[in-house]
């Protein structure tokens, strides 16, 4: 029995002396120490439902960024794993945050943004990256003028929408530049997003979450200013971001399909009084009619979900007699009985339909294509 005492003993006191477990402690312990301010200055959520959301992917996520061994493009190379935690913290601001060691914070309004847990699981990805790549610590070792002590309490103000008291507003202001001006954000964000990638492609969840999280975040930023957007913020989107995700799902030979993630950009059948109706995210495109309309959509759903994660050009998308026509694919086709249903001749319902088709596409094109 002597020798397992001697040999767990010799164990911890190398942990002990080992420079990267002493960084890991510090992260955590200092993670702990300003946890204690978020929770004094939060209120916490009480849906069972977002908490168990939040907590099983995030958890799962956590396995692997703790058995994975990231390529880091900024901050500490070295593997460092953590007990990772996840709270869900009351309020509609649509934002998340991580702080040293692995504590990591969603707002509600999150939760009640992402379309499914793809986009979730991309935003946890990113946070869980901040952390494993020790970003903070990366931050003092390159500016030295920030104290340890203080730069947590800017990165919690900043996330918190300045509710800590972390001083001055001047002195707040001044740190917090300094960290911007650096280029710090564009580095960490990258470097995040990054490690987000390598994370969430070897987990049960789609990476093109990642992206039509941010491309529908930078549509919203845009078309509802008065919204408190804090992670367009804190976590601005960009064409460099984007693009620089894109490629990865390119080299990784992953397809982008945007309506397997997301539903702005998914359609779907909707069964109604008189018919099914044909929706891109909400936007109608046409409602069938007669015995064969469900057969009908439940074919065309999937040829317009190819269609429409293709992104093509609006001329591609044509009428050949009574088809639509996707290149050498048929969308659906209209009938007798549609027009009737609609009370219009079945020519002006053809010309009707390839208008709603093309404006959807608009749309999608639109708002993908603001930040490509």
């Amino acid at each position: 029995m002597v020798l397992p005492i001697l040999l767990a003993t010799t164990l911890t006191l190398a942990q002990k002396d080992d420079p990267h477990q002493k960084d890991i402690q510090h992260d955590i312990d200092l993670g702990n120490q300003y946890a204690k301010q978020v929770e004094k200055e939060s209120k916490f959520t009480e849906n069972a439902e977002y908490i168990r959301r939040v907590t099983t992917i995030g958890k799962s996520l956590a396995e692997v960024a703790n058995n994975t061994n990231l390529t880091v493009k900024w901050g500490d190379s070295r593997h460092s794993s953590f007990p990772y935690e996840f709270k869900v913290i009351k309020g509609d601001d649509v934002n998340a945050f991580s702080l040293p060691g692995g504590k990591i914070y969603v707002y509600e309004g999150l939760l009640k943004f992402v379309e499914s847990d793809d986009e979730l699981a991309g935003v946890l990805s990113h946070e869980i990256g901040h952390a494993a790549e020790r970003h903070v610590a990366t931050l003092q070792r390159d500016e030295g003028k920030i104290e340890a002590i203080t730069l947590p309490l800017i990165l919690i103000a900043i996330f918190t929408q300045g509710g800590v008291n972390a001083g001055p507003a001047f002195q707040l202001s001044s740190l917090l530049g300094t960290a911007i001006g650096n280029g710090w954000s564009q580095k960490a964000e990258a470097a995040a997003d990054d490690a987000g990638f390598q994370i969430i492609s070897k987990s049960a969840y789609n990476p093109a979450g990642m992206v039509t999280f941010m491309e529908r975040l930078a549509g919203e930023e845009r078309d509802n200013p008065k919204i408190n957007w804090g992670i367009f913020r804190t976590h601005p989107p960009s064409t460099l971001r984007l693009d620089s995700l894109m490629g990865d799902m390119k080299k990784a030979q992953l397809p982008l399909e945007r309506s397997k993630v997301t539903t702005t950009f998914r359609t779907t059948a909707v069964p109604v009084a008189d018919g099914v109706q044909l929706l891109l995210g909400k936007t109608p495109i046409i409602k069938l009619h007669g015995e064969d309309a469900a057969a009908r959509a439940a074919k065309a759903v999937p040829a317009l979900n190819k269609c429409f994660d293709q992104v093509p050009e609006l001329f591609e998308i044509s009428s050949v007699g009574n088809s639509f026509v996707w290149g050498s694919t048929t969308l659906f086709e209209i009938t007798d009985e549609d027009a009737k249903g609609e009370n219009m001749a079945l020519s002006d319902l053809k010309a009707k339909t390839l208008k709603s088709l093309r404006a959807a596409l608009f749309g999608i094109s639109f708002r993908i294509r603001q930040l490509h």
